[in-house]
């Protein structure tokens, strides 16, 4: 089912909503929550939802894509009184969750995890998961989605990289010349 590109089964993600689809893959209606398909063989997909959701996840990624950071992000969107995902507030997580999230580019990705019994979640390699592009309209453009990835990519490994003493000692006297303090906050920026 996720290989031909239909939703595996489970809620739909912020800002989409299940579409149940005939055999002809023609929309038939959306399944509100509770709702499942009746027909061995319809299948579901998923699209669109909310518009305000929607909008949101298009803030978002702008946002990222024009330099702000996660947690900036989370802030203004508070700001704003956008409710998150299930009806709390913005978090740098729930943020880069999105992010980080194929479906908001039209792509399926299914079998990143695994559960057996009771026991714990486990990461499925790479090579284990099911990907299908283009599979649901997507609500960003891959181009705007791969160049959000891009940034994170490098601001996580800048975050990882590591200075020698006399190195960390020059960057922190070069903050303390231009500020003339020397903070949590500057250090972070």
């Amino acid at each position: 089912i996720a290989g031909g590109g239909y939703w595996a089964g489970g809620s739909a993600p912020y800002a989409t909503c299940r579409i149940l689809l005939d055999e002809k893959r023609n929309p038939l209606q959306v399944l509100t929550r509770g709702e499942h398909k009746a027909i061995h063989n319809q299948r579901v997909t998923l699209g669109p939802g909310d518009a305000a959701e929607v909008e949101a996840v298009r803030f978002i990624f702008g946002q990222c894509t024009g330099g702000v950071l996660p947690e900036a992000i989370a802030d203004r969107l508070n700001g704003m009184g956008r409710p998150a995902p299930g009806g709390g507030q913005w978090s740098r997580m729930s943020v880069r969750a999105i992010l980080d999230n194929e479906i908001y580019a039209g792509a399926m990705v299914w079998n990143k995890t695994s559960q057996k019994m009771k026991s714990p979640s486990r990461h499925n390699p790479v090579s284990e998961w099911i990907r299908t592009e283009r599979a649901f309209e997507s609500i960003v453009p891959c181009a705007v989605f791969e160049r959000a990835r891009e940034i994170l990519r490098q601001r996580d490994e800048a975050r990882r990289y590591r200075y020698s003493e006399p190195g960390m000692v020059a960057k922190l006297k070069a903050l303390y010349e231009q500020y003339g303090i020397v903070s949590h906050k500057l250090v972070a920026a």
